[in-house]
């Protein structure tokens, strides 16, 4: 096991358990020491790894629209995986705009909510903030380098919810599953009709959740730092 690690870990920039130690990271920096961890889509992943390898600093989990990764799991469709992974970078800003709008008018909750001028200046927001189809590519390969979550999930023991769209094409429902069947006392809600986003038409269901979760988690006695 250590020898293949070691093989991933030349291969690709960082993994998935880099960015974890960075989330740590910035823990500290702040001087918080133990905090509620979500996460959404590759960030479930890193959740997982944090409240699964820093237990002690994890006062609750909440994973949203992400996976186990584990291998045999349904994946997205070939057309739409490979129109996220390899999204060419070049063109004007209404170019990219348009490849965008193709990717998540796909993936999108369907009736989210929101109007079609909105989601194209979200999109075209998010373009001018970042664009960097390399920095994608270098994430997807950290998801695979770091392979199979579980032996993260496992080890979790704060209280954790795991919430998933049940039209999710991009991270099929079954990842969210998984996720929860791998973490002792994991509660999983399915949000009907939802894809791989947050529309303004299901974001007070998923508030209500996450509030309820954390009141919840909140009343669970766990062990402190100083006395594990």
């Amino acid at each position: 096991m250590a020898s293949r690690l070691l093989k991933r870990k030349i291969l690709v920039p960082y993994t998935l358990e880099d960015m974890a130690s960075d989330a740590t990271g910035v823990l500290d920096a702040l001087e918080i020491d133990t905090a509620h961890i979500l996460g959404l889509s590759m960030g479930g992943m890193i959740a997982q790894i944090v409240a699964g390898k820093y237990g002690d600093r994890v006062k609750s989990a909440t994973i949203l629209m992400s996976s186990s990764n584990r291998f045999g799991l349904p994946t997205p469709p070939l057309d739409l995986a490979m129109s996220v992974l390899f999204s060419r970078g070049s063109g004007s800003r209404e170019r990219k705009a348009a490849r965008s709008r193709r990717i998540w008018t796909r993936n999108r909750t369907q009736d989210g909510g929101s109007d079609e001028a909105n989601f194209t200046a979200s999109i075209k927001s998010s373009i001018d903030r970042a664009y960097y189809p390399a920095g994608r590519r270098r994430q997807v390969e950290a998801i695979m380098a770091t392979g199979d979550l579980r032996r993260f999930a496992r080890r979790i023991a704060a209280p954790t919810l795991v919430i998933h769209g049940s039209a999710d094409e991009l991270s099929r429902p079954h990842g969210g599953l998984d996720i929860a069947a791998n973490i002792d006392g994991a509660r999983f809600e399915l949000i009907e009709g939802m894809g791989h986003d947050l529309q303004p038409n299901r974001i007070g269901l998923i508030t209500d959740l996450i509030s309820n979760h954390l009141d919840r988690a909140g009343s669970v006695k766990r062990l402190s730092r100083s006395s594990a």
